[in-house]
């Protein structure tokens, strides 16, 4: 469909979201990639997130990504899944091979969100079959202390070690590096200080080993063989 076409369509109110039915606008921006947007509101499907530049993005390399390491298997952007009412940023269905039958759902997120909201799209992916991989925007999400000689401690919320305790890993990418950060050990340093004449300790956070961002494109995807579940590994191991 040409670019004049479309937008005949959208000034005539003649385009809606395939999803939701809401009018969408047409965004053919030089920056990121076109697009159709949300004329007044937001998609009103679970965990719809705000389409920001950077939201945009991480899913524009995750995409990417997928479609080149598998490539029979149908990769779809910003799939709808009736059975649950989401929309997966990325899917991907295994067709022949070793996983066929297999379906994932890759989340990108940039936008805060309640360790609720994380459980509800997570057991509904769960409910129809659906493995859901979840990457962090690394520069919304990665967090490091601010203790004096300490700065490369991880400084921890309660989302981030629900997460960890769910799944036993936490994905950050990096949008400028198309780097990915899989953290899955943790170690705890102690330092104690005198206080008021008592002596007082805190404990740091590091991942072991603290090196632990690779090129997106050396990223695998392995099945556990300890759980019945997939994760995301680098291709050295």
């Amino acid at each position: 469909m040409e670019f004049n076409n479309v937008a005949k369509l959208v000034k005539a109110h003649q385009i809606f979201c395939p999803n939701c039915g809401g009018d969408v606008i047409f965004k053919n921006g030089t920056v990121n990639t076109s697009h159709f947007a949300h004329r007044v509101a937001e998609c009103k499907f679970v965990g719809h997130e705000p389409e920001t530049k950077s939201h945009i993005k991480g899913k524009a390399i995750l995409y990417e990504w997928l479609r080149g390491m598998f490539p029979t298997a149908f990769v779809q952007y910003e799939m709808h899944i009736p059975a649950t009412g989401q929309i997966a940023d990325v899917y991907v269905e295994h067709k022949d091979g070793v996983y066929a039958g297999v379906k994932w759902a890759f989340e990108f997120q940039h936008s805060q969100m309640t360790i609720a909201q994380w459980e509800e799209r997570h057991n509904l992916y769960e409910s129809v079959d659906i493995q859901d991989f979840w990457i962090f925007d690394k520069a919304k999400f990665m967090k490091f202390s601010s203790a004096r000689d300490f700065t490369d401690a991880r400084r921890t919320v309660k989302f981030d070690e629900h997460i960890y305790d769910k799944t036993g890993l936490l994905y950050f990418l990096d949008l400028e590096k198309s780097e990915l950060s899989i953290e899955f050990n943790y170690i705890k340093t102690p330092r104690t200080t005198m206080v008021g004449g008592y002596n007082r300790t805190q404990y740091f956070t590091y991942h072991e080993p603290r090196e632990n961002s690779i090129p997106i494109s050396s990223v695998r995807v392995r099945k556990c063989r300890t759980f019945d579940y997939f994760v995301l590994e680098s291709r050295a191991k």
